[in-house]
């Protein structure tokens, strides 16, 4: 099983799993693997997951619009992101060994200008599957998966408010008075003493 690591949580990581010809998106536990698939082949039940910038956290995407990721590139490829996500006015010849002069478009984060992927113009045959997709970096997002915190407890509430509290409360609010307005009198006759 090949995987690129990305934290999730404290306890878990995003991981891509490369089993043969299939890539999957897996969130990696210390207990246990579950795995979250989103594929363009098939789509069974998963916890969905948002992307986030590793800078500043903006919302980049999430797992709805997730069509694969590419092992060797680092990369997830999103068919939508959100307004946050931001491409280059102008295409380049990209100069990555892994992309054969491929024309790009590169992404950047709209928070924090940070570069966070490139989408494909222009492909050779053996990466059309890219091509007009948003690939981010696996090294510049984070990912939330939604339901994964954990629950803290509620405190208990008060008990209800009796009479016999009541008139307790209202006793100590009476004293509290008293001794408020002993101390403003107070107070008053330094400052006459003063003038």
């Amino acid at each position: 099983m090949a995987g690129l690591n990305k934290t999730a949580g404290d306890s878990t990581r995003l991981v891509l799993v490369c089993n043969g010809e299939d890539t999957n998106l897996a969130l990696e536990s210390t207990d246990t693997i579950k795995v979250t698939e989103k594929s363009g082949r098939s789509s069974p039940e998963q916890q969905p997951l948002i992307f986030l910038c590793s800078v500043c956290k903006r919302v980049l995407g999430d797992s709805a619009g997730w069509m694969e990721s590419d092992v060797e590139d680092q990369s997830v490829m999103l068919k939508v992101v959100s307004p946050f996500v931001i491409k280059d006015k102008e295409p380049k010849v990209s100069t990555a060994p892994q992309d054969n002069c491929c024309m790009i478009e590169s992404l950047f984060c709209s928070g924090c200008s940070t570069c966070i992927g490139k989408v494909y113009k222009s492909t050779p045959k053996h990466l059309d599957f890219k091509r007009d997709l948003y690939c981010l970096d696996v090294d510049a997002i984070d990912s939330y998966i939604i339901g994964s915190t954990t629950l803290q407890e509620v405190p208990e509430k008060d008990e209800p408010l009796t009479l016999e509290k009541r008139s307790d409360l209202e006793e100590e609010l009476e004293r509290a008075n008293t001794v408020l307005k002993v101390l403003q009198d107070q107070i008053s006759a330094l400052q006459a003493q003063m003038s």
